[in-house]
């Protein structure tokens, strides 16, 4: 997901500073040739089921990748979980 381009985290630290909210940054028009891109990616990591998103090909989960990911962020039981789903493709079950 995108971020708002040119601002790293002491910038967006001090925006939210002088502004309470995203919304609240466009409004004084900050970021207002990428406030729709904004908008949504807000509404997507707020988990909002209405959220418009883009189609994807349909793919062959990966679940050993992901069960090493998991691992690197410390998700242990997440890891072990998808470790068991990579051994069960690899026996074919």
């Amino acid at each position: 997901m995108p971020d708002a381009r040119g601002v790293g985290a002491k910038g967006a630290a001090a925006l939210l500073r002088k502004h309470a909210t995203l919304e609240d940054a466009l409004t004084d028009g900050r970021f207002a040739f990428q406030a729709d891109e904004l908008r949504l990616c807000r509404r997507i990591a707020a988990m909002d089921a209405t959220a418009p998103l883009p189609s994807l090909d349909d793919q062959t989960p990966t679940w050993g990748q992901a069960a090493a990911l998991a691992r690197t962020w410390e998700l242990n039981r997440l890891a072990e979980r998808l470790g068991e789903l990579a051994g069960a493709g690899a026996s074919g079950s």
